[in-house]
């Protein structure tokens, strides 16, 4: 690729057009990294940048829709008009429907006719492949998502028109790379690994505690207030089964029981305000009598806060990909439990950035929180190994090299002929 490292902000002449396909506007790992890349491939000239956000969700941030506009040209696509089509489809199917997906798909070359690749971030862009079906770049889509949580989340139909389109994909974990190879039959020649980026410049090293030190903990009127004698733990993400917060609430009736209720603080943060999941969670914490020992917050615009003063980042997700809370955690020299088979997860706290238990033994957990409370050397011995882990190998640097590489690759992949996209945009319907 020729545009490379000019000063920060310049566009090179010759910076290829790039439309980067976010499935929502929200402050999620996949989102967050895909504006982090972005930002640093425009800010070493490398891209000329736009972005198609399709639909809000239930964390919409119009911060995190700001970020996408202040980085380049930016086209929101809102929940309604996506549930407007659908109707359509389902009521109108036959010629109506068909007429209108192809209208969408000239509507969409038109304007982005010139780009020579799309960057799809996650899968959970189905529909937006039949869209874009006229266009003829390159498509390279940046997978999050394990197997348990596409078989349980996404339609069939999405899955299918991703493994069907996608030139080149980039998997955020090794366990990922295995799944796209193993379960979903990609030539393992079209899988390249990119991880998140951290943001580093988030983590002063004063802030980060030395080895055996700990931290402060949590008050109850704010996720950042400390509370210096307690031994704090959080675990970050949507409450619900995917991200474990049973799982969560199970370790803390452990922790209660025997006898560390006044020692340790357990935060759990993320989720939508007013949602039902966090609510229901809330009213779990006080229906088993674990009010004093877990709070419950939702989603926050500066986590890093939550960091600079963190013990531990409990994982107890069911399957993880490569959580970039767990990055972003261990900038500060914070490290991580988690499950054994959970995925990156496990993984990164099998590189002596953790420890890992038995598949959803909670037991096991607790007891692994209560051997590090109790031995903050070895606490402080992972959280360095942790901190060493993200400077070495997911800096923005590191990771944004690789973004490039693997656009360059994009690039080089022949563009798709007239008649082959016209037959595509034809012969299939946009998956509802």
């Amino acid at each position: 690729m020729t545009p490379r490292h000019l000063p920060a902000g310049r566009l090179h002449p010759d910076a290829p057009k790039v439309l980067f396909v976010s499935h929502e506007a929200s402050r999620t790992g996949a989102v967050i990294a895909l504006q982090r890349q972005a930002r640093w491939l425009v800010d070493n000239g490398i891209v000329d940048p736009v972005f198609l956000v399709r639909r809000p969700g239930e964390l919409f941030d119009r911060d995190v829709l700001k970020t996408f506009e202040e980085i380049g040209p930016t086209r929101l696509l809102s929940g309604a008009a996506e549930r407007m089509r659908r109707i359509v489809a389902n009521r109108a199917a036959g010629w109506p429907s068909r007429v209108l997906d192809l209208l969408f798909c000239f509507r969409y070359w038109s304007d982005y006719r010139d780009v020579r690749v799309v960057w799809f971030n996650t899968v959970m862009n189905g529909p937006a492949h039949y869209d874009l079906s006229l266009l003829g770049a390159s498509r390279v889509c940046h997978i999050h998502e394990l197997s348990r949580f596409l078989r349980a989340y996404l339609p069939a139909e999405w899955t299918k028109a991703a493994t069907e389109d996608v030139d080149l994909w980039a998997a955020v974990s090794e366990p990922v790379a295995q799944m796209l190879e193993l379960e979903y039959r990609v030539d393992p020649a079209r899988i390249e690994t990119l991880p998140g980026i951290t943001n580093l410049e988030a983590s002063l090293p004063g802030r980060v505690p030395e080895s055996g030190a700990g931290r402060s903990g949590a008050g109850d009127g704010d996720a950042s207030e400390p509370e210096t004698s307690k031994f704090r733990v959080a675990a970050i993400g949507p409450p619900g089964m995917r991200k474990g917060s049973d799982v969560f609430l199970a370790v803390a009736w452990e922790i209660a029981r025997r006898g560390y209720r006044d020692r340790v603080e357990m935060t759990w943060l993320g989720g939508a305000e007013g949602s039902l999941e966090l609510d229901d969670l809330r009213s779990d914490v006080q229906a088993s009598g674990l009010s004093d020992i877990v709070k419950v917050y939702p989603a926050r615009k500066d986590p890093e806060v939550l960091y600079a003063d963190l013990d531990l980042l409990l994982i107890p997700s069911r399957q993880e990909s490569f959580p970039l809370v767990m990055l972003e955690a261990g900038a500060f020299g914070v490290p991580i439990v988690t499950f054994e088979g959970s995925g990156g997860a496990a993984l990164f706290a099998s590189w002596g950035a953790g420890l890992t238990v038995a598949y959803l033994d909670s037991t096991a957990m607790a007891e692994a929180l209560i051997s590090l409370l109790e031995d903050r050397e070895e606490l402080g011995r992972l959280g360095s190994a942790a901190r060493l882990l993200v400077e070495e190998r997911y800096t923005p640097d590191a990771i944004g090299a690789r973004c490039e590489a693997i656009l360059t690759r994009a690039l080089a992949s022949p563009r798709r002929s007239l008649r082959a996209r016209l037959r595509r945009a034809l012969s299939s319907r946009r998956p509802v």
